[in-house]
């Protein structure tokens, strides 16, 4: 505990320290305007798709890092497979509400209690948003329950383009703090406390306003510690990018190192490093075709790649787009991952896995109507050494870690984006994935398929419906794949009424169908839960 305070403590004196310049640069730019672009590409040579604006709410894709990850309001489901999606990779800008509050309160049969309080501000040139929550999802079978709390907080600092010092310069600076307690446990009545505390850190400086040459710096840190195993690992990771763009063509590169500290009396403590670079030329090869050439080489220990790179865009129109892509590359995974793609992952022996995506090809088709809807298709096909997974062999509640190496993995995906209009919103998405290792053995907790549907209306007398499905079919829970978990189906419901002016109350109706629902052998999911709130904003 003395270690995640010190960290914390030197998290704040970091972004308390970064605020200052941030309000400098806003005062030196003061009656300078900016145009800032519909979204930002975080590495070099990433091949962009205008993109109209959408006024839309927060979806969580069956194909997104969230959908994993067990969340505060419990508006969203849980699914642990790392299915690694197929999607244009990009980093959108924060949606702030300069000079607003919410405060959000909430009680329910089996959350109580649930609170949230976001706070944003910003100038012309500077934009704060801070977030504080916390919610106990108490025992709904014995030791189950979940309970968190946590604080984060994100400064963007822009320069104008028309400055004369460092025109168009985005400063990005987050941190997020959280602790989190809940069981491993089994059917016999035995059960293991866990509790965590993590910290994120994250600068990012970066300029893709100017055509001509564009670069970015990013600076990471993460740290959790795994109680009471007393296991600690911190995370630090350093990259920078830079593209140039001349007479029709784009010449770029990046590099990253990563490098991981561990303390644990299970295994010896020493430093992991790892290292990533990337060199492309882009062009123009024909009316409408953008075309991407490169090579990307990284290293870990005695574990490297050195792969070739291939990406093109081809533009029927303005509405229709097909993207393709070669692009074998490498992951480092670190304690980090484990416990953020299952909570009850033992914790012991492993530090790190090199992931050796040896083949990796893609190719998908977008069709967009102006700011309407969208809709986007398409597949991929991999060859992987080192892919990880999670078994609970001994009935005892623990995933102990594994590794597979010649794993085939395809997936097709169909996601689909009605935007709000009249007859309001409707997102969702289908994925089907198959993944088998050298003896044909499916890989446990990658469902054969999988959907996440959400319609939502607005009503003109202040009344706000939403509705959410989830579902996966048929994981696996061992490699020898002689047990499957049964299908899995929750449903949810959550009504919004505005009494006042700023001031709403709601209701949220969890797993309607009050289904046993599994993501992982032995662990049920929250049955049934009607959770009653107020939202205030000012």
């Amino acid at each position: 505990m003395k270690n995640y305070l010190t960290r914390s403590l030197i998290f704040i004196a970091v972004f308390m320290a970064t605020l200052p310049a941030g309000i400098y640069s806003q005062q030196d730019n003061q009656g300078q305007s900016i145009e800032l672009p519909d979204f930002v590409i975080t590495g070099v040579q990433s091949v962009t798709i205008p993109k109209m604006e959408k006024n839309k709410p927060s979806f969580i894709s069956t194909i997104s890092d969230e959908f994993f990850r067990p969340k505060l309001i419990n508006e969203e489901f849980s699914d642990l497979d790392r299915t690694e999606p197929i999607q244009k990779e990009k980093e959108l800008l924060e949606n702030f509400e300069v000079n607003n509050g919410i405060l959000k309160l909430g009680a329910g049969i089996r959350t109580l209690p649930l609170g949230e309080f976001i706070y944003s501000t910003g100038w012309e040139n500077f934009m704060l948003n801070t977030h504080v929550w916390g919610s106990d999802v108490k025992e709904y079978v014995d030791y189950a329950g979940y309970n968190v709390s946590g604080a984060s907080a994100i400064a963007n600092i822009f320069v104008s383009n028309k400055s004369d010092f460092l025109p168009g310069l985005n400063i990005s600076v987050k941190g997020k703090l959280y602790r989190d307690k809940y069981n491993l446990y089994n059917s016999l009545g035995n059960y293991w406390l866990r509790e965590t505390d993590n910290i994120f850190g994250n600068v990012l400086l970066s300029n893709f306003l100017n055509k001509s040459f564009k670069y970015s710096l990013n600076l990471y840190g993460t740290f959790i510690d795994l109680k009471p195993q007393n296991i600690e690992e911190s995370v630090y990771k350093g990259s920078a990018s830079i593209e140039f763009n001349f007479w029709g063509l784009s010449l770029g590169g990046s590099g990253g190192i990563t490098s991981q500290s561990f303390d644990s009396k299970f295994l010896i403590n020493d430093t992991q490093n790892y290292y990533d670079t990337e060199f492309n030329l882009g062009f123009t090869a024909i009316k409408n075709l953008k075309l991407n050439l490169g090579v990307n080489y990284s290293k870990q220990d005695t574990n490297n790649l050195l792969a070739p790179k291939i990406n093109f865009v081809y533009s029927f129109d303005k509405s229709i787009h097909l993207i393709a892509e070669y692009s074998p590359h490498t992951q480092f995974n670190t304690m980090r991952d484990f416990i953020d793609s299952n909570p009850y992952f033992a914790g012991d022996y492993f530090k790190t896995i090199f992931t050796k995506y040896k083949k990796f090809a893609k190719v998908a088709l977008k069709f967009e109507y102006l700011k309407y809807f969208e809709i986007d298709g398409g597949m991929t096909i991999a060859e992987i050494d080192g892919l990880y997974f999670m078994q609970d062999l001994n009935n005892d509640g623990r995933f102990e870690l594994y590794t597979s190496n010649n794993v085939n993995d395809i997936s097709a995906f169909l996601k689909f984006m009605f935007h709000q209009g009249p007859y309001g919103y409707f997102y969702g998405d289908l994925i089907f994935r198959y993944a088998t290792e050298e003896s044909s053995k499916r890989i446990p907790y990658i469902p054969i398929a999988k959907s996440a549907l959400e319609y939502g209306y607005n009503y003109d007398f202040g009344f706000t419906i939403k509705t959410k499905v989830n579902a996966a079919f048929s994981p696996y829970t061992d490699l020898t794949n002689s047990e499957k978990l049964p299908n899995y189906y929750n449903l949810a419901c959550y009504l919004n009424y505005s009494l006042v002016k700023n001031f709403d109350i709601t209701f949220g109706f969890e797993n309607l169908l009050n289904r046993d629902n599994y993501i992982l052998k032995g662990y049920q999911e929250k049955p049934f839960d009607i959770i009653f709130g107020i939202d205030y904003r000012w």
